[in-house]
């Protein structure tokens, strides 16, 4: 229950404090003195979006007080541990120009997403939007699922578990579309690189190879040179015999022999380790040729996917390792496959048990409507729900539905959207929200201008109707009919006052006793309160209804 309300610099008021009882409260008074500031007050209270706008003019911040009594509402379990005392709960709210936003709640630093978590659990507001709203087929399934006390929670799980595997699936087949292209060209690059036997640091190796084949290659080339020199026909060993015969003929001394024949043992020993070092030479033939191919091809493939070696390596490992998770993939692919359609058998399971209860409950709601109904001067009132299967599944279920009357007892039944009045979508919301009540969880209902569009009669019934609702729940209603305000356990008047320099505030009261019967009365006639009009207002308060 609403037990105080504190408003400060909110709009035309500079300071008020109200204390709500429970049973039915009305605020009254005439248009423009600012009788919805209440609701706009709660609105701020139970997480709606601040502004500065509202900041009474001249003040720099405002501020908002609400206190609750919770001791008989086991049903708040949305208010986090740090939050909870015994029997109240205290909530503020101050919004400033330069911006600011401060919630507090029972006295610890809050946020407006905690305000909003428990604020649905505190009241519920019946404005002009919430009967716009009614109109809407998802916010009548709203409403129905209250009633039929459907837990959207547990399908709710099971439908975002459903969506995400639709959604990874949708990704994997996207990239499935591509893989054999990618495959193609996976392929391509091992079969270019993995003959080669590439590794990081191959191409210096085979340079180096190359090079010291090719230095080996000289020396070897120069070792048979000087082998044929010396044994060729003009070498040296030659010119050494024909000088020795020479000499030998011409008689001339032995000494310049011996030096001869000792050069020519000389050279032939020259000759010798020669042969060997020709003979023990290695260098197998063809060598220098496959590296010197395998180096091309290495230069070759750096050109074709420029990159140096390493990166020749990195994209062969990279090729392999892409291949297999290609490979892989279709087998995910396929599990992928397996888990939506699991996923989707065990939500249309949950989806068909939901409209299963729905459907259950639909006439019931329909038929304690029409009775509520017939209490608001509307006799001739049917409902039905209809229902229509969605297209695929939503976060709601399968079901679409439309609150559909007949108003005239014919059986024509059409939506509310079109052809219902104000009036009749205010007496309409009443209702639903008072079969709702049991079911919400709310033991406080704010009513802004329910009664709009009806007068005499229909609205002495309107607010028979609150009053009922309001003999187990906290009822707070903006109202501008007398017929309403007359059954009010708590009534409370908001004017317009204007001060010695002009300024204009509005100030809230309570009203009792003749009070009351004069405000009921100017509700009646007008600026100008009659007799006649007094005494209608106290007939109205004397017939007031026994609550039991």
């Amino acid at each position: 229950m609403l037990v105080e309300l504190r408003l400060e610099n909110l709009a035309l008021i500079e300071s008020q404090s109200m204390e709500f009882g429970s049973g039915l409260n009305v605020i009254s008074g005439e248009t423009g003195t600012g009788k919805s500031v209440v609701l706009n007050a709660l609105k701020l209270i139970l997480g709606g979006r601040g502004s500065s706008d509202l900041i009474r003019s001249g003040a720099d911040s405002l501020s908002i007080q609400a206190l609750f009594d919770i001791s008989s509402s086991a049903h708040l379990f949305s208010l986090p541990e740090q939050y909870r005392d015994s029997t109240e709960l205290l909530i503020s709210r101050e919004i400033s120009r330069s911006g600011r936003n401060r919630v507090y709640i029972n006295g610890a630093l809050g946020s407006v997403s905690v305000l909003k978590a428990i604020g649905a659990d505190l009241v519920q507001l019946c404005g002009q939007s919430q009967q716009v709203r009614l109109v809407e087929s998802d916010y009548q399934l709203t409403l129905l699922d209250q009633f039929a006390g459907v837990n959207r929670s547990s399908y709710g799980e099971l439908f975002g578990r459903w969506s995400s595997l639709r959604q990874e699936l949708a990704d994997e087949e996207e990239k499935a579309g591509k893989r054999a292209e990618r495959e193609l060209f996976l392929r391509s690059v091992i079969e270019d690189l993995e003959p080669l036997g590439v590794y990081e640091g191959l191409r210096k190796e085979l340079e180096l190879r190359v090079q010291g084949a090719r230095k080996r290659a000289e020396h070897l080339e120069l070792l048979y040179s000087c082998s044929q020199q010396v044994n060729a026909s003009s070498g040296p060993l030659s010119i050494i015999e024909r000088l020795k015969m020479k000499l030998q003929r011409e008689g001339l001394p032995a000494e310049l022999i011996e030096h001869l024949e000792s050069a020519s043992v000389s050279i032939n020993e020259f000759d010798l380790v020669l042969s060997k070092l020709i003979g023990d030479f290695e260098y197998p033939e063809g060598d220098i040729e496959q590296d010197t191919e395998l180096l091309a091809e290495i230069a070759r493939f750096e050109r074709k996917y420029r990159c140096h070696d390493s990166g020749l390596v990195e994209l062969l490992n990279d090729s392999l390792e892409d291949l297999e998770k290609l490979a892989s993939s279709e087998d995910f692919l396929e599990h992928l496959r397996t888990e939506v359609a699991k996923a989707e058998k065990e939500l249309r399971t949950a989806a068909n048990q939901i409209s299963k209860k729905r459907k259950a409950l639909a006439k019931k709601l329909a038929s304690a409507t029409c009775t509520e109904l017939a209490e608001l001067n509307m006799a001739d009132a049917e409902m039905e729900v209809e229902f229509t299967k969605a297209s695929s599944f939503t976060s709601t279920g399968i079901d679409k539905i439309e609150f559909r009357f007949s108003m005239n007892g014919t059986g024509d039944y059409l939506p509310l959207k079109g052809f219902a009045s104000g009036g009749e979508l205010s007496r309409i919301m009443l209702v639903l929200k008072k079969l709702l009540k049991d079911t919400a969880g709310v033991n406080v209902l704010v009513f802004d201008e329910v009664d709009s569009g009806v007068s005499g009669r229909v609205a002495r019934a309107v607010g028979e109707k609150l009053y009922k609702l309001a003999t187990d729940s906290q009822v707070i209603c903006v109202t501008h009919l007398a017929q309403v305000a007359s059954v009010a356990d708590h009534h409370f008047r908001v004017r317009k006052t204007r001060s010695s320099e002009g300024a204009l505030s509005s100030q809230i009261e309570v009203l009792e006793g003749d009070q009351v019967i004069d405000e009921i009365a100017r509700m009646l006639a007008g600026y100008d309160i009659s007799p006649a009009a007094r005494a209608s207002a106290e007939e109205l308060v004397a017939s007031k209804p026994i609550r039991h």
